[in-house]
């Protein structure tokens, strides 16, 4: 007796299936450290401010400007990241738009009231 198949030995020869299979590297869900070390410069200026204090909202405003450019860079090294989780981007997003709303007022101020 004969062996009987569902499968038409011309059909499946026409048919390939291909499979795509993405293996993640990490954890989706876990966190890498941000370099905080970006921060660093805004110390700078606050030293000169002790050292020179009349001249002390132009430091003022220098700080927040970098404090404006280290928040924009962790913004832009979580958006090169490699990860699922999106609060803390939202949250460095709002965190980059104050700073830029502290580094315009800090200037305003220095070129209306100074």
């Amino acid at each position: 007796m004969e062996k009987e198949t569902d499968v038409n030995p011309d059909d499946s020869a026409r048919e390939v299936r291909y499979e795509l299979r993405i293996q993640p590297t990490g954890d989706p869900g876990e966190l890498r450290k941000l370099p905080y070390w970006y921060y660093l410069p805004v110390l700078i200026p606050i030293f000169i401010w002790m050292a020179m204090p009349a001249q002390g909202p132009i430091w003022f405003a220098s700080a927040a400007t970098l404090l404006l450019f280290g928040t924009w860079a962790l913004l832009r090294t979580e958006r090169n990241m490699d990860s699922t989780n999106v609060d803390r981007e939202l949250k460095l997003y709002i965190l980059t738009a104050l700073a830029a709303g502290f580094a315009l007022a800090s200037w305003l101020f220095l070129l209306v009231v100074a």
